[in-house]
């Protein structure tokens, strides 16, 4: 058992070691987020050497211990052929994106042997609130195709072929279905928030630590992974045999037990995916909601267990990737269609509640305008060329403080007279003690005095994307890709206005970053 140190620490050091020595880009981590960047950033692109580099750093990590999800190199693969073969078979600039989104989600149903899971997945994952209905016939046509490609090849055994689910739906379930729902919510909201300071305190580390951080990081990841598989090895691996027996609902564990089981999932996935592993969030993702259910349905006394580990497995991932259709077919295609009513009751509360907040990015919230996808575009290649320099810069550093303010009391009138004296085309709505409540914009304004309303403003309010003084320029620049607005406002830690930072100003500064 004390070689477990030995491999995760090998595991993850020579993943980091192959990716900054091979790939283009030199990051480690969830490889969705490496699809979701070609797709939305460099029109579905993907660059041979990452693709190749960081499979191979995947498998290594998969095979070595460390706790990430084995769909991380088969959309890497999926997408990284076809961006290559799509350019040299001279495929459309329009279909570019099209054709590599639906190759990575091929590979998802491919390794999952769950071809609807493969569909939905591409038409899900680009936005939180959003679907990526263009794209829908290309991934149909190779989800299934590689479904049945693999299958031939490798024969038809599934992942979870023995589970057999068959029983009475009582509003006992339903219920439960919907309290669990609702815990995943929040357990989804905090696993990504662990999850993003995990990624923020491995990169502050990293720049403190200089050139040779990044290989002194992998060690210690390994180690630290590496000892929490000691204390229980089935918070460490893919989990697939755990995951398989839970599932079936033929698993029984103290409870306690569960729990710790579950903390240290979450710990070791969070210390693999920033410390040096490649690898996928799905499965790690599933693990995490049905090592919670069966500890919920086992301290309750609820039976069947299997019902509740389905519910818990659909409401984390819908929680966690903001997908609402995806969890509900992987489960139906594992489980049969007995699962759909609970399942669908359980991931809606968790989609709705968990809020716009991702585990993976660049997740969109919705469809973004050409400006945006250019802004977009700019941010994240200046992320890739000089990220040190865009952590470094604050907001504090390119903010505004000469903002003029609209109170919430005014009416329509009064504030398009404001309107005309300044000349701006948003103004924040404060109320009388300088708390930002939300922004109004010229045209919502004009509207109204030309449908001869004279209300307050706060009737035309839109909500305001908002940051703090102290946040990087690359968190604010990824706000404002992500919501597609025209600027964002800085709060203090009540919720004070300070200042505002226009889209315009740090494109403007993007640029100089990037030319000088």
């Amino acid at each position: 058992r004390p070689a477990i140190i030995a491999f995760t620490t090998a595991g993850l050091t020579a993943s980091q070691l192959i990716v900054r020595k091979f790939a283009r880009i030199k990051e480690t981590g969830c490889t969705t987020h490496d699809v979701l960047n070609a797709y939305h950033v460099h029109n579905g692109y993907l660059d041979p050497r990452d693709t190749l580099s960081k499979t191979i750093a995947s498998v290594i990590t998969l095979g070595m211990g460390g706790s990430a999800g084995p769909e991380g190199p088969s959309m890497l693969l999926g997408g990284g052929i076809a961006a290559v073969l799509s350019r040299k078979l001279r495929v459309s600039f329009h279909n570019l994106k099209r054709f590599f989104l639906s190759s990575a989600a091929a590979g998802v149903a491919a390794v999952f042997r769950a071809p609807f899971t493969g569909i939905f997945f591409a038409l899900e994952i680009p936005y939180m609130r959003d679907i990526e209905y263009d794209v829908f016939l290309q991934a149909v046509v190779s989800s299934v195709t590689a479904y049945a490609m693999f299958v031939l090849i490798c024969g038809p055994s599934h992942p979870y072929a023995s589970i057999k689910m068959g029983f009475i739906l009582t509003p006992n379930i339903l219920l439960f279905s919907v309290v669990i729902g609702i815990i995943m919510a929040f357990l989804g909201r905090g696993f990504t928030a662990l999850y993003g300071r995990w990624r923020k305190y491995a990169i502050s580390l990293r720049s403190h630590m200089g050139s040779k951080g990044s290989v002194a990081l992998s060690v210690i990841g390994g180690v630290v992974v590496g000892l929490m598989g000691l204390v229980d090895i089935r918070c460490i691996g893919m989990g697939s045999a755990f995951l398989h027996q839970m599932m079936s609902g033929g698993y029984r564990e103290l409870v306690m037990v569960l729990v710790l089981i579950l903390v240290l999932k979450m710990l070791t996935t969070c210390t693999t995916l920033n410390f040096g592993g490649v690898g996928g969030l799905f499965i790690p993702t599933l693990f995490i909601g049905a090592v919670f259910s069966l500890a919920f349905a086992e301290a309750l006394g609820l039976t069947p267990l299997e019902v509740y580990v389905a519910v818990g497995m659909a409401s984390m991932l819908a929680s966690c990737f903001k997908m609402l259709f995806t969890p509900v077919m992987f489960v139906a295609e594992v489980y049969g269609p007995f699962s759909i009513i609970p399942v669908s009751l359980a991931a809606v509360v968790s989609y709705m509640l968990s809020g716009p907040v991702s585990v993976v990015s660049p997740q969109f919230r919705h469809r973004i305008g050409p400006k945006a996808v250019a802004f977009s575009e700019l941010l994240y290649t200046t992320m890739e060329t000089k990220p040190s320099v865009l952590r470094r810069l604050k907001v504090r550093d390119v903010m505004t403080t000469h903002v003029v303010t609209i109170n919430s009391d005014v009416r329509v009138k009064e504030a398009l007279s404001i309107a005309r004296r300044y000349g701006f085309t948003l103004y924040p709505v404060v109320d009388r003690d300088g708390m930002l409540l939300g922004y109004v914009s010229m045209d919502e304004l004009v509207s109204l005095f030309e449908e001869g309303v004279d209300v307050p403003v706060t009737h035309a309010l839109k909500s305001a994307v908002t940051v703090r003084h102290d946040e990087s320029l690359y968190e604010a620049g990824q706000k404002l890709a992500e919501s597609g607005e025209d600027a964002c406002f800085v709060v203090d830690k009540s919720g004070r206005l300070m200042g505002m930072v226009l889209t315009k100003e740090v494109a403007r500064i993007l640029l100089r970053i990037l030319f000088t």
